[in-house]
């Protein structure tokens, strides 16, 4: 145990007990930070979306966040919008290569814009981020961006006492919901080490080659980069 769960919980068997049926609200997921005002408007303006414009929007929890009413809203009635929900389509599928797969779909079509988010589930930047910049239309533009904690907030949370309270809190319950590991401490370290694998100089590292006018754009620890398709990659 931690010190301060040596002083929260009785034995070992309670705290496993206390992490195994933590209390958040059914159908949890960090999605849910996507629920500020401000970054999810940055989000769809980065993507310059006109009405009538046909966009790709592959996120989490998009209607319960309000992904798909902003981006209908934006696109207007003569607007087509392909959206895809990361959680529903990795649980059917039992699998998390949804960037590829999507790629492959839609590879006969071109979009407007496109916004790809939760980038944490990629399981290969080099591969998945240059697939979806193809794509959208030359000079249309493509978002990506993340939902998660990052590293960001594991560094802030080593400074303040409070925040790494809450912290070890909330990693510890989802890393046992999602069967991170076979004890509490592997399964935080996993969903940590998950969690921050990818940050805004990994996408533009990677994205850099295909796309000119690439900006960033970092609001309480969610972060996006955008920039537009170049004439040829």
């Amino acid at each position: 145990m931690k010190p301060w769960e040596a002083v929260a919980f009785k034995n070992e068997e309670a705290r496993q007990r206390y992490y195994k049926d933590f209390p958040f609200p059914e159908g949890h997921s960090v999605a849910t930070f996507w629920h500020d005002p401000v970054f999810k408007r940055v989000l769809f303006e980065r993507a310059h979306l006109q009405p009538g414009s046909k966009l790709l929007l592959i996120s989490e929890a998009n209607e319960k966040c309000g992904l798909s009413s902003l981006a209908r809203d934006a696109l207007g009635e003569n607007g087509t919008l392909s959206e895809y929900d990361m959680i529903q389509e990795g649980r059917s599928l039992h699998e998390w290569n949804i960037y590829e797969r999507i790629a492959q779909q839609h590879k006969s079509e071109l979009f407007d814009a496109a916004i790809a988010t939760t980038t944490h589930h990629m399981q290969s930047l080099e591969n998945e981020v240059p697939a979806l910049i193809q794509l959208v239309k030359p000079g249309g533009w493509v978002v990506f961006s993340d939902n998660g904690p990052g590293k960001l907030f594991f560094e802030l949370a080593k400074q303040d006492v409070h925040l790494e309270f809450m912290a070890d809190i909330l990693m510890y319950a989802m890393a046992v919901w999602l069967n991170f590991g076979d004890t509490l401490d592997e399964a935080y370290d996993n969903i940590k080490r998950w969690g921050t694998k990818y940050d805004e100089d990994d996408i533009i590292r990677v994205a850099g080659p295909h796309l000119e006018q690439l900006n960033s754009f970092s609001w309480k620890g969610l972060w996006l980069v955008a920039g537009k398709r170049r004439e040829s990659t």
